[in-house]
C-alpha cells in the first residue's frame, strides 16, 4: 500500500475473495498504518490468493476508519481475477433509474450481481453533458449515483439508454440497438 499524502493514514483493511453473486469465499482483516508519503506491505493468506473459479470471482479490499466509515485517501480496491473476456459477467446485472434535474440528471445504478466498470457516457445522452465519476465497480446489492450536468434537463429516458449507461458486463450480451447520432 502506498500513502501519497502528507499525513499518516490508519485503517482496518478488510480483504475478501467473493463470487460474482456476493458469496464470501475467504476473508481477512488487519490493521494498516501508513506513514506520510510511506508504504507498507502485507502478505495475504493462501485462502485469499487461491481461486476456485477465476471467471466467477473477484478480490476486494475495503478500508474502514476508527469511526467505522470510509478513510479519506484510501479507496476500495477491486482485483479482477480473470480478464474480462474470461469472466462470466451477467450482461443484465445493472438496474438503472434516473431523475431529471434542472441542469442534467442523476443516474442511479444498482448491481444485481458483480457489475464491472460502470461508465455513463453523458455526452451520448446530451452533447453538452459531463458526468462526475466513471469506471465504478459494484458488488451485488450496491448502488452508485452518477450526476450528469449539461446545459439543461436531461430526460430519464436519454440518461438510462443502454448505449449511455455501459459496463464491462455488456461485453457478454447481445449488441445494443443502433448507434446514437
Amino acid at each position: 500500500m502506498l500513502n501519497d499524502t502528507d499525513e499518516a493514514l490508519a485503517a482496518t483493511a478488510v480483504v475478501r475473495r467473493l463470487t460474482f453473486a456476493g458469496e464470501v469465499l475467504a476473508e481477512e482483516t488487519f490493521e494498516l498504518e501508513l506513514p506520510a508519503r510511506g508504504h507498507a506491505r502485507r502478505a495475504l493468506t493462501e485462502a485469499l490468493l487461491a481461486t476456485d473459479d477465476a471467471g466467477n470471482e473477484v478480490g476486494v479490499v475495503d478500508f474502514v476508519g476508527a469511526d467505522g466509515g470510509e478513510v479519506p485517501g484510501l479507496a476500495r480496491l477491486v482485483h479482477d481475477l480473470a480478464d474480462v473476456v474470461d469472466q462470466r459477467l451477467d450482461p443484465a446485472a445493472a438496474e438503472v433509474t434516473a431523475e431529471e434535474t434542472s441542469d442534467g440528471a442523476v443516474v442511479t445504478v444498482t448491481a444485481r450481481s458483480y457489475l464491472r466498470d460502470v461508465v455513463v457516457l453523458a455526452d451520448r445522452a446530451d452533447r453538452s453533458a459531463s458526468v462526475d465519476r466513471s469506471l465504478v465497480s459494484l458488488l451485488p446489492g450496491e448502488t452508485a449515483r452518477f450526476e450528469l450536468r449539461g446545459d439543461g434537463p436531461i430526460s430519464a429516458e436519454a440518461a438510462t439508454d443502454p448505449r449511455v449507461v455501459r459496463s464491462a458486463n455488456q461485453l457478454h450480451g447481445d449488441p445494443i440497438g443502433t448507434p446514437l447520432p
